[in-house]
C-alpha cells in the first residue's frame, strides 16, 4: 500500500494558507449483543512547512499540535503522549468504564469483586 508520504503532503499543501488539520482516534467497546459504545479522541493543529524531528512516525514530523511551537516528532515521548488522539480516545472509554463498573456494582448491591 502506499501512501502520500511527507513530501507528497507538502506538495499538495504548497501555497496553502490554511494548513489547519487534524488527528482522530476512535476507540469502540462491546459487550456481546447489547452494549457497543464508541469514543473519539482529536487533536487539533497544522501541517509544518517543512519536515522536524526524528522521533514518532507517519505524519508525526508534519504535525504541529494546537498550543505548541513544534511537530510531534521533535517532543519528548511524554509530551506526545499527554497530547495524543489516541490517549484521549482511550481516556474517555476508560472514564465511562469507571463509570460504568460504578453504576454496575451499585445496581447489583455489590460492593466489591
Amino acid at each position: 500500500m502506499r501512501t502520500l508520504g511527507l513530501r507528497g503532503v507538502l506538495k499538495l499543501m504548497e501555497g496553502a494558507r490554511n494548513r489547519r488539520a487534524e488527528f482522530i482516534a476512535a476507540v469502540a467497546y462491546c459487550e456481546g449483543d447489547s452494549v457497543c459504545k464508541t469514543f473519539e479522541g482529536r487533536l487539533e493543529g497544522r501541517v509544518a512547512l517543512r519536515p522536524a524531528g526524528r522521533r514518532g512516525f507517519g505524519y508525526d514530523p508534519l504535525f504541529v499540535p494546537a498550543g505548541f511551537a513544534r511537530t510531534l516528532a521533535q517532543m519528548p515521548f511524554s509530551e506526545k503522549c499527554a497530547a495524543s488522539h489516541r490517549g484521549r480516545a482511550l481516556k474517555a472509554m476508560a472514564s465511562w468504564l469507571g463509570l460504568r463498573a460504578v453504576s454496575g456494582s451499585a445496581r447489583s448491591g455489590r460492593s466489591g469483586p
